[in-house]
């Protein structure tokens, strides 16, 4: 399976370093806060081995998010699709 994530360049270069991405709550939207601490919480409670790290958004190939729209322009203008 294909899957496809829009990244920061930070998240590029760590990526880049560690061969693979971690979430990071550091950077989360405020607006989105809310809806990533209640994923961690319901994961704590389903997933016996997660360690609460906060999850990344990734798509499938067939169901990629359409990259006209304006919050995903202004990512790709600083940030990379991987």
């Amino acid at each position: 399976m294909i899957l496809y994530t829009v990244q920061t360049e930070e998240a590029w270069k760590q990526f880049k370093k560690l061969g693979y991405l971690e979430g990071n709550k550091e950077v989360i939207d405020v607006d989105d806060k809310y809806s990533y601490d209640w994923m961690v919480r319901v994961a704590k409670t389903r997933l016996p081995h997660y360690e609460g790290n906060y999850p990344i958004w990734v798509w499938e190939a067939t169901n990629y998010p359409n990259r006209k729209n304006e919050y995903y322009r202004a990512i790709l203008a600083i940030g990379a699709v991987l």
